[in-house]
């Protein structure tokens, strides 16, 4: 369910944040492009994620909502999310090193933060656009927390779709059914 991908390769460097892009074009007027963000020495942050860049204006603009929100940005501006994706980076990554100084003293000293998070576009059809993400987050303990999601919003109107949406209310029964015996 993969769209066709082109690449087109414009690579950033700054200190410690690189953003990449990559086009990713289908038979659709939907398209995105790749973000990537890496940042941090001790605690790191770091993001790829397929953002819209083409589409219905309404279409693109839910979806890049919602994939700010999994960043965990304020975001205002919807065509260069770049400058939000890296404050929230910067954020994440000073109160990692913020908290890791304060137990540096301590017998068991507490490891840097780490956040790494992939969201990518899974299938691109004329009716829907579904995003499937990864992502990985420490801040202490015995372990960090892996997430995965999926998302799946309508092509015609950036509503995200739910599962009562998708599924017709007379098969609902039997594929539960199935579901649960298998």
């Amino acid at each position: 369910c993969k769209s066709e991908q082109t690449n087109k390769d414009a690579a950033k460097d700054a200190a410690t944040t690189q953003t990449d892009s990559t086009a990713t074009a289908t038979d659709q007027a939907f398209a995105t492009k790749k973000l990537k963000v890496a940042m941090g020495q001790k605690s790191r942050y770091e993001l790829e994620l397929d953002y819209p860049i083409s589409g219905k204006p309404e279409v693109m603009d839910a979806i890049r909502l919602y994939l700010l929100k999994q960043c965990g940005t304020k975001a205002t501006d919807l065509n260069d999310p770049i400058e939000a994706i890296k404050a929230s980076g910067q954020a994440f990554i000073a109160e990692g090193d913020k908290t890791q100084a304060q137990f540096a003293d301590e017998e068991y000293p507490m490891p840097p933060y780490t956040s790494k998070m992939e969201i990518d576009i899974e299938c691109n059809y004329p009716t829907f656009i579904t995003y499937e993400g990864e992502s990985y987050i420490y801040t202490g303990g015995a372990h960090g927390m892996p997430m995965e999601m999926i998302a799946t919003f309508d092509a015609n109107t950036g509503k995200q779709l739910t599962f009562d949406d998708i599924i017709l209310p007379n098969s609902k029964g039997q594929l539960l059914k199935l579901i649960q015996k298998h």
